[in-house]
């Protein structure tokens, strides 16, 4: 129709007064939906991005810098709502058993400045998924003194909580005893 749009821009835009000494710039993406144009992601000098939405990541996503990933929704509070963190296993095939769903790990320098994993939570397939079976199960681990990972907890799709040690209970136990065993 002879008529000229932005469907998307870059744009650098000076973030401080620039001088000989402080050259300070942020780096912004904008995208065109119809026919408004909107900051999608921001690439600041202090080294943190912001998106405008959601984040989709398609290999590793990593931090070198200190502080939080926070997830904020601002929806009216609900059984239903509340800040999110999805992780997704998508490579198109049907999850089989024992594959793992996704995980997350923490972790923490030791004294040769190496990271090294202290725990982490895992979720993993109980089944061969369909389109009527989904069992999972999440597996709980910690690093103990030998400086290995040992798994502590399993939660089955079979609402089972087997613990790989002894459980200790510092306040009341409540619940049906069916059967009990030594």
């Amino acid at each position: 129709s002879d008529t000229r749009s932005i469907g998307a821009r870059i744009e650098a835009l000076a973030s401080t007064t620039w001088n000989g000494e402080t050259n300070t710039s942020d780096l912004l993406f904008y995208t065109t939906k119809l026919t408004t144009e909107s900051e999608v992601l921001r690439l600041a000098s202090d080294k943190l991005a912001t998106f405008a939405g959601g984040v989709t990541a398609a290999g590793q996503v990593s931090s070198t810098t200190t502080g939080h990933f926070v997830a904020t929704n601002t929806t009216t509070s609900s059984a239903t709502e509340g800040g999110a963190l999805t992780l997704i296993s998508n490579d198109g095939a049907t999850l089989a058993d024992d594959h793992r769903l996704g995980g997350v790990y923490f972790r923490a320098a030791q004294t040769d400045g190496s990271l090294i994993t202290g725990a982490s939570i895992q979720s993993f397939a109980d089944a061969l998924w369909s389109n009527t079976v989904n069992d999972t199960r999440l597996e709980f681990y910690v690093n103990d003194g030998d400086n290995s990972i040992e798994k502590v907890l399993t939660l089955d799709s079979d609402l089972l909580a087997a613990f790989a040690g002894a459980v200790t209970v510092t306040g009341a136990l409540t619940g049906t005893l069916a059967t009990a065993s030594q």
